[in-house]
């Protein structure tokens, strides 16, 4: 076999969509022996596939799938108890393990998925695919490195919770969702239908943002305030008190700067376009007050709420995260929309 046959049977291992440059990058006649360009080979291969999962995948969402499959392993394991390096030397590296190998094989899905749309039951695929690697790992380890097996690990409600909220996170944010940078239109040709169109559909959506919102906010106070209440944990009152301060002025500012202002009556296009640019840049700006206040002041509030708690309580972090990276994509929409709008110009209407 030539060193070319060689090459070209490696880079089919890799995703379509790298395999051309990796094969720019291989030649033949690079490596002064067969060793050397084996190594050659191996090397593209890593980068080429490294490349591919950095361009699908966000640094967010891989984050948040960590903690989402360590809580899985946590639960399904250590159940109420939290893993102790005291009591057991060996207990992050058996929680890390299975951890690992779920991560490499979400990332090397997310390597291969293509940019069209996925079919529905992908993120399914990709969950069942990484949990039978973990089945096969552990009767591996069981056979040959008895003390490396996840203890008492059986499902459990929490671990049960975990991945079907991988599942639904994968479903949610694809591999290739990442938010591209906003970039500006110039001279986007709009019909007046279509600017106005967009006027009321704004007008709806925030209608419809704050009743949720509001929804939530009642919930949240009840949830915590008796929380608060109840228990006579110091860090919990703490965290719980930092959570309804947080949710208090959240909910003041919608109460304030969150309700749609009047579409303004005419057909000019003037009027519609500045009416968007105006409410989407509100809008913008009230979502980053509410970022930094959910960053500041909920998440920690929650931390400390889940200090000393069992184990199962932490899934709540989740859907936290969750709302986080909703919120910033949210205002990475709106500043979208606000760019369409700001450049948009009346297109010419033909005479019948």
């Amino acid at each position: 076999m030539t060193r070319a046959q060689f090459a070209a049977i490696a880079v089919r291992i890799l995703p379509p969509s790298c395999r051309e440059h990796a094969l720019l990058n291989l030649s033949p006649e690079r490596g002064r022996s067969l060793a050397s360009y084996l190594w050659q080979v191996l090397w593209v291969a890593i980068r080429a596939l490294a490349g591919q999962v950095r361009s699908t995948t966000g640094v967010r969402i891989f984050l948040l799938e960590a903690y989402t499959v360590v809580y899985s392993f946590t639960a399904s394991a250590f159940h109420t108890d939290r893993p102790s390096v005291v009591e057991d030397p060996l207990a992050i590296v058996k929680l890390a393990i299975p951890a690992i190998a779920v991560m490499a094989v979400l990332l090397l899905r997310n390597a291969w998925a293509g940019s069209e749309e996925r079919p529905q039951l992908a993120s399914t695929i990709d969950v069942s695919l990484a949990f039978g690697l973990v089945v096969l790992l552990q009767a591996a380890l069981w056979a040959y490195f008895p003390a490396l097996v996840l203890p008492r690990w059986r499902p459990t409600q929490g671990s049960w919770a975990a991945w079907l909220f991988l599942t639904e996170l994968r479903t949610l944010f694809p591999p290739h969702s990442s938010l591209p940078p906003t970039s500006t239109a110039t001279n986007l040709p709009m019909y007046l239908e279509e600017i106005r169109w967009r006027a009321e559909e704004l007008q709806r959506e925030l209608r419809r943002r704050n009743r949720w919102a509001y929804l939530v906010a009642a919930a949240v106070l009840a949830g915590f305030g008796a929380c608060f209440a109840r228990t006579g944990v110091a860090t919990a009152r703490m965290g719980s008190a930092l959570i309804i301060a947080g949710t208090l002025y959240i909910v003041r500012q919608l109460w304030n700067g969150s309700a749609p202002c009047s579409i303004p009556a005419g057909d000019a296009f003037d009027l519609y376009r500045d009416f968007c640019r105006s409410e989407l840049d509100r809008q913008c700006m009230l979502l980053r007050r509410i970022r930094y206040s959910y960053v500041g002041l909920l998440i920690p509030g929650l931390l400390l709420v889940l200090a000393g708690s069992t184990v199962y309580v932490y899934v709540m972090l989740m859907y936290v995260l969750l709302i986080a990276e909703l919120i910033h994509r949210a205002i990475v929409r709106l500043q979208q929309e606000q760019s369409e709008v700001t450049f948009a110009s009346a297109a010419p209407v033909l005479a019948p």
